[in-house]
């Protein structure tokens, strides 16, 4: 179902008002806006005012991506009278980010958050001393788009540098326009049409390598832009883009409030922080065009999202930056740009739109991730399948970037239980984030496979993006979902034809995998099981279905009160060594059934009494 037509069936408000009263899972969040600036202080506080002044006074390298950021993180803080004490501080980041300018040119950490600097400046000009808003003004104005930012075109029209961080850095000189600072026409006139082209038929920004992350941090960047008056010449298809998009990130939210996995920089906090502020944005869009009840759905969509980085970040004394527990010292699952100082303050920022967007007169309504009752295909540019019931969502890749993830159904969540549970992103064999060398790089997801006559098998997951797919919709409402995708080989060498079969309901998520081809012996079915994430660890038990007995076909992973089982119709078998994703270290259960067909059960449930 796509988002026009979910959205206009839900829109009646009936579908909503009967969930909502119904539902023991639905309850307001009671939150408004200034959680956002809790966040905000949470991580300055994590970084601790020592770090800070030793960057702002030269006792330490000065990190453009972070001075410039945390000047305008600390900024949304004083702007309304919370931690005046950071005063000082503030003030003597801002004119070292600003004398930055004068003597480091062409660096791309500049096109990352000179738009933070911007932002501080107009949240606080009005409360500057004289001479510090003339030094601040005229050293901001002296940038000049061309020596200062990186991702641009270059000399001979050489379009080489740009990327989505040509739309952050276009939105640092908007806001400079708006302070009278700059004129942006011929910058804009250069790079704008290659960044208003990227946009696909539903409104998400591609970038370059495609990954889902950078759709939703372009768009914000654009948000931002108009939010402060943008009405050039792109502004029209800038907007409409942002309407389509915003449907799209509203349905493509997991059911336990996660941005969706795909490419690089998934995983980290900020990734929920820039969910949080697009639907604060999409929500005030429609409250302006008097639809209440869509208006509320983005609305709650921004909370529930904002309250998963707000939990993550108090779960302990040290936060950590990235969706797992191990310590910040090992780098588990960071990627080389990535490191805990460098991305701990984008949650900052990029949460502090959220603030700057947020209508507080409106009130909260259920959101697709939790009424359900829908698949999703994303363009062919993402290669997503999403499909979303009764409290469950699923996630599946069709075209993997092996760097970072393996096609198959690579995510599976339910509303209240841990996300690594189960799995939030799949295994890859060439992962370009750190893993610990000790453990084994395979291609994983949650995927079916052929064993071949000649005792060869191939997955799914294997395949990387040598697929074609096709899916097909059976059944769409809030009490089941039925859907198939026929996967097959484009690769000669690698042959492979498999059908599986989707059922998602109250019960979970079943799958029937069917194999076609003269060369099939058994069909295969591999699935990981979580081990640890640094702090929580798995008792796992296998058993027979019928008498209970160990050693059989069904896998009890059991973390806590929390329980994910996995039931095979072939005997399961637990391979000892131990594989890893950006959330933890997991081993994987492999089923096996001669002939053609093998079904798969899968349910996130609570641990019996």
């Amino acid at each position: 179902m796509d988002a026009k037509t979910y959205f206009e069936r839900l829109e009646n408000g009936k579908l909503i008002d009967q969930y909502e009263k119904s539902s023991e899972l639905y309850q307001p969040t009671g939150l408004n806006k200034y959680l956002y600036l809790d966040i905000i202080e949470k991580v300055i506080d994590a970084y601790g005012t020592e770090y800070l002044w030793k960057m702002a006074t030269g006792k330490i390298e000065f990190v453009i991506c972070i001075g410039l950021r945390a000047s305008g993180a600390i900024a949304y803080l004083l702007s309304e009278e919370r931690r005046l004490e950071l005063y000082d501080l503030w003030i003597s980041l801002m004119h070292k980010s600003c004398d930055q300018f004068l003597v480091i040119f062409d660096h791309a950490e500049y096109d990352l958050a000179v738009k933070e600097m911007m932002i501080a400046f107009k949240l606080m000009k009005n409360k500057l001393k004289k001479e510090d808003y003339q030094e601040i003004y005229r050293k901001l104005k002296s940038i000049d788009p061309y020596k200062t930012y990186h991702c641009i075109i270059k000399n001979q029209k050489d379009k080489s540098k740009l990327c989505n961080m040509t739309v952050y850095n276009a939105a640092g000189e908007y806001l400079r326009e708006s302070e009278g600072m700059t004129d942006t026409k011929t910058y804009f006139d250069e790079h704008m049409p290659w960044a208003t082209s990227r946009f696909d038929p539903n409104g998400m920004w591609d970038p370059l390598d495609h990954a889902l992350l950078y759709d939703l941090t372009t768009r914000c960047q654009f948000s931002v832009m108009l939010h402060y008056g943008y009405n050039g010449q792109y502004r029209e298809i800038i907007d409409e883009n942002l309407a389509k998009g915003g449907m799209m990130t509203l349905m493509m939210q997991s059911a336990a409030f996660q941005l969706p996995y795909g490419g690089r920089s998934n995983q980290y906090l900020f990734n929920e922080a820039l969910v949080a502020s697009c639907c604060e944005y999409e929500a005030a869009r429609y409250m302006k065009a008097n639809k209440p009840i869509l208006a509320g759905m983005f609305k709650r969509c921004a909370h529930k999202s904002a309250q998963t980085v707000y939990e993550r970040l108090n779960e302990s004394t040290s936060p950590q930056h990235i969706k797992n527990y191990f310590n910040v010292s090992e780098a588990f699952g960071i990627d080389g740009y990535g490191t805990f100082h460098r991305y701990l303050i984008t949650v900052a920022v990029f949460i502090g739109y959220g603030f700057l967007f947020a209508d507080e007169t409106i009130e909260e309504h259920a959101c697709p991730s939790e009424i359900g009752g829908y698949v999703l295909e994303t363009s062919d540019r993402f290669h997503k399948i999403f499909a979303n019931c009764a409290g469950q969502s699923i996630e599946i890749e069709t075209m993997a970037d092996c760097r970072y993830d393996s096609s198959g159904l690579g995510r599976y969540h339910r509303f209240g239980y841990p996300i690594d549970l189960a799995l939030s992103i799949p295994m890859t064999a060439e992962p370009k984030y750190h893993l610990p060398v000790s453990l084994v790089r395979k291609n994983i997801s949650i995927c079916s496979g052929i064993r071949f006559i000649d005792g060869s098998i191939l997955r799914i997951s294997d395949l990387k993006d040598n697929l074609t797919t096709c899916t097909n919709i059976i059944e769409e409402s809030e009490q089941i979902i039925r859907f198939s995708i026929d996967y097959r080989s484009t690769n000669e060498k690698m042959p492979l034809h498999i059908k599986e079969v989707y059922t998602i309901n109250n019960e979970g998520v079943s799958i029937k995998a069917i194999a076609f081809g003269q060369n099939v012996k058994s069909v295969v079915f591999t699935i990981p099981v979580f081990i640890t994430n640094g702090k929580d660890t798995s008792n796992i038990t296998v058993y027979d279905s019928h008498s209970g007995e160990l050693s059989e076909n069904i896998v009890d992973v059991l973390v806590g009160p929390y329980m994910y089982t996995v039931h095979g119709n072939s005997n399961a078998i637990i391979n000892p060594e131990q594989t890893a994703n950006r959330n933890g270290i997991y081993q994987t259960i492999e089923y096996e059934k001669c002939g053609n067909q093998l079904n798969i059960h899968l349910c996130l449930h609570k641990k019996s009494a």
